[in-house]
């Protein structure tokens, strides 16, 4: 059977032993292979989900053999899908012999002593770099909900770094640091966009990188999201899609389906409500980092049946990242502790309805 062929038959069992996990919830052996059937498909996410569900039913009846080999598995799976990750940087694949030949030429490379920053958040980006030897740490020096520095990632031998202020002409959104001596390649800004100038493939890949990480510096700016483990958000980054809105547009319609959910990425906005008069008020005012649609995500919820329950109105134009309700319901299954923080989040937003009708009425 070809790739092809196998690809083909992991979909159709991952949508029956779906379809029969749903007709029967604790049937272990369905769960099993419906796991492995995303799991052949690539979709570690969802196929962790799936596991954990399996883990609480082994927990339940207090089977510790099968329990421990699960939550090996779940570890070995966090493992791969990382490892998977840390692919080789597509500009070092397909660059010209010219330029390799310039990279390792003597005065390009960069010694880092354990401690010493390659560059600082809010500097102006004028290169890219390579990671050749050692680590290097990718983290905010002060969160806005936290105050607290944040680690984004750790970047080890072969890949880059730096990448975003030159692609997307905007100071440094992060510090680096050597985790240890650390030997990086500088490609200066000039040279790197002529030669992605002439390999448009190369420009797609590495702009889709650049991307992902920039949704990830968005996406951890909801404390909803802050302590979620760095593959589970890496692989949440990549189901995303951004959406660009002006000033007074409504990002939310009382009383609309939800469709997604979605986070203010930029921008500022306010909600809305009608009180029994028929009056609309502010509810409060929305900032970086606030979830939109949230209410569907609560314990219990038909996510058909759920609506937005105030108008949404943009103050300013920004960008609004938007999320699939299905991902975000695996992410949950898969780290739980999310919807403690989501109920907090909520509690405190009922909390602002209730003064601001107070003080309004």
């Amino acid at each position: 059977m070809g790739n092809g062929e196998e690809r083909q038959s992991a979909e159709q069992q991952a949508v029956l032993y779906e379809q029969l996990c749903r007709l029967y919830p604790r049937k272990e052996k369905y769960l099993k292979r419906w796991a492995e059937a995303l799991l052949l498909l690539g979709r570690e996410i969802e196929a962790d989900g799936v596991l954990l569900r399996l883990q609480r039913i082994y927990g339940d009846q207090g089977n510790r053999l099968a329990l421990d080999e699960l939550k090996q598995l779940r570890h070995r799976l966090y493992a791969e899908a990382k490892a998977r990750s840390h692919r080789q940087p597509p500009i070092f694949q397909h660059a010209t012999h010219g330029l390799i030949a310039a990279l390792f030429s003597g005065h390009r490379k960069i010694h880092l002593q354990e401690g010493e920053h390659l560059f600082r958040q809010g500097e102006t980006g004028k290169a890219i770099y390579l990671v050749v030897e050692g680590e290097l740490a990718v983290f905010l020096p002060k969160m806005a909900h936290s105050g607290k520095p944040y680690l984004i990632n750790l970047l080890g031998e072969g890949e880059l770094v730096g990448e975003m202020a030159l692609l997307f002409d905007v100071p440094r959104t992060a510090d680096v640091v050597a985790n240890k001596e650390s030997v990086v390649l500088r490609f200066d800004q000039c040279e790197l966009l002529q030669e992605l100038a002439n390999n448009p493939e190369i420009e797609k890949q590495v702009r889709r990188e650049a991307t992902i990480r920039q949704y990830l510096l968005w996406l951890i700016q909801s404390p909803v999201f802050a302590q979620v483990p760095l593959e589970l958000l890496r692989h949440l980054a990549t189901q995303c899609e951004e959406q660009s809105f002006q000033p007074l547009q409504n990002l939310a319609v009382s009383g609309m389906p939800i469709s997604h959910i979605g986070l203010l990425a930029t921008g500022h906005a306010k909600a809305f409500f009608d009180d029994y008069r028929g009056n609309s008020h502010i509810h409060r005012a929305l900032h970086p980092g606030a979830l939109i649609g949230a209410l569907a995500l609560m314990p219990e919820s038909d996510i058909e049946s759920r609506v937005h329950i105030s108008d949404i109105v943009a103050t300013e134009g920004g960008m609004l990242l938007t999320i699939p309700l299905s991902i975000m319901r695996q992410l949950m299954l898969s780290y739980p502790p999310i919807l403690h923080t989501l109920l907090m989040q909520a509690e405190r937003g009922f909390s602002e309805t209730i003064n601001s009708v107070s003080l309004q009425t």
